[in-house]
């Protein structure tokens, strides 16, 4: 069935809309990816306020153009684009995951390929190590543990002779 002009010009619409309201753009070539365990990955991204939607190339690269992003590896056959506004971290990681489930004995049928990550270009491998960084709270506590240790370690000296001369006055007195 052949989509009207103005079917096209919505949802050419639609993808510009997408492109510049979300944060983190994942370009994913799908490979006999069935309907079930597409549906299975936006169930789990759908908690984050990601999504992913199945592309139509040609009108995405068009969308692309008009917003002046001309870096992304679109080429023929089906892909599937992640929109993720927040905890882009987590949801890389829910695709890492269900990349590393669906993916086994040589056949990938999910990979990624590239993204876009707060106006900037993204290759596959900076998407990836991404994934691998931890979580925003383990990093705020590793750094508030990092700045808090040797605020401690300056208190134990400062306290030390203090306690020093307290335990000599307690042992003269009970003497």
């Amino acid at each position: 069935m052949a989509i009207s002009k103005n079917q096209k010009k919505a949802i050419i619409e639609k993808y510009v809309n997408d492109i510049s309201n979300f944060d983190c753009i994942v370009a994913l070539r799908p490979y006999k990816l069935s309907v079930n365990e597409l549906v299975n990955i936006r169930k789990d991204l759908y908690d984050l306020n990601a999504k992913v939607n199945v592309i139509k190339n040609s009108l995405f690269k068009i969308a692309l153009k008009n917003l002046n992003i001309d870096q992304f590896d679109i080429k023929n056959g089906p892909y599937l684009i992640m929109f993720c506004k927040e905890n882009i971290n987590e949801c890389i990681k829910i695709l890492q995951k269900h990349m590393k489930t669906l993916n086994v004995k040589d056949l990938n049928k999910i990979e990624i390929v590239d993204g876009y990550l707060f106006g900037k270009y993204a290759n596959k491998d900076y998407i990836i190590e991404l994934a691998n960084m931890p979580e925003k709270q383990v990093s705020l506590i590793s750094i508030v543990n990092i700045l808090t240790s040797p605020l401690g370690n300056v208190l134990n000296l400062i306290e030390s002779p203090i306690r020093s001369v307290y335990y000599v006055a307690n042992k003269i007195t009970n003497q």
